[in-house]
């Protein structure tokens, strides 16, 4: 993500079937890789990550997104965002022919 601009690569759509890094978990976004290894009893538990959503220009959206680190208020159904770890990374979705399509992986 050091130059967003810079395009490293074209995306092809068959790559991203079952890869994105971020998966849903009740109401809570969660690491794929670390939630799959959950699943699998590999690991105690996922790791958490904290989105954010931006309109950009057009009709385009940025989904920001990094492992964070969250306060579970014992309630079972809220948490308090504590902080962000690890590298910074986002998708930018842009409706093309009136279907959304994942346009850029910023790593």
């Amino acid at each position: 993500m050091k130059n967003p601009s810079l395009i490293v690569g074209r995306i092809d759509g068959t790559q991203y079937e079952h890869s994105f890094n971020i998966s849903l978990s009740d109401y809570y976004y969660a690491d794929t890789a670390s939630m799959n290894k959950w699943k699998l009893g590999t690991l105690d538990w996922y790791e958490d990550v904290s989105v954010t959503i931006k309109r950009m220009p057009g009709d385009t959206y940025r989904i920001d997104y990094s492992k964070a680190v969250f306060r579970d208020d014992g309630e079972g159904d809220s948490k308090t965002f504590i902080r962000n770890y690890g590298p910074k990374r986002a998708y930018v979705f842009e409706m093309r022919g009136n279907c959304w399509k994942l346009t850029q992986d910023l790593r």
